[in-house]
């Protein structure tokens, strides 16, 4: 068996997500591992930007302000395994959240993160 040296933690900020990252936190402290926190973001996408105008209208400024707030709270989150004595590094990438998380996991040994949180009907439903 490989030992665990890597550990993703892809986070979406919810309630889930922070205990994910808590037991991450721990497993990382018990196997010496490293976590890799990873925030996706995605861009927005709103009814009628199919012919890709809208997009061409977001200028790069407006599209840092929508990142900002990710890469602020995923920096939190990093400063949050430093203080536990955990090696760690964080990231904002831009995507589609299950596809990016699907192929960093390939270089993880092993994946931990929240879930939907959905409860009840709308859990039946998905």
């Amino acid at each position: 068996m490989n030992p665990i040296k890597t550990i993703l933690v892809p986070t979406d900020f919810s309630d889930c997500s922070s205990a994910a990252l808590t037991m991450a936190i721990e497993f990382a402290k018990r196997m010496g591992a490293k976590l890799r926190l990873v925030h996706v973001f995605q861009l927005p996408y709103y009814a009628g930007m199919e012919d890709g105008l809208s997009i061409a209208v977001m200028t790069p400024d407006f599209l840092e302000s929508l990142r900002a707030p990710g890469l602020k709270q995923v920096l939190a989150q990093l400063d949050q395994c430093k203080q536990a004595g955990v090696d760690a590094q964080a990231e904002q990438i831009d995507g589609v959240p299950y596809a990016e998380i699907v192929a960093l996991s390939e270089k993880a040994d092993l994946v931990v993160m929240g879930t939907h949180g959905r409860t009840g009907l709308p859990r039946m439903m998905l």
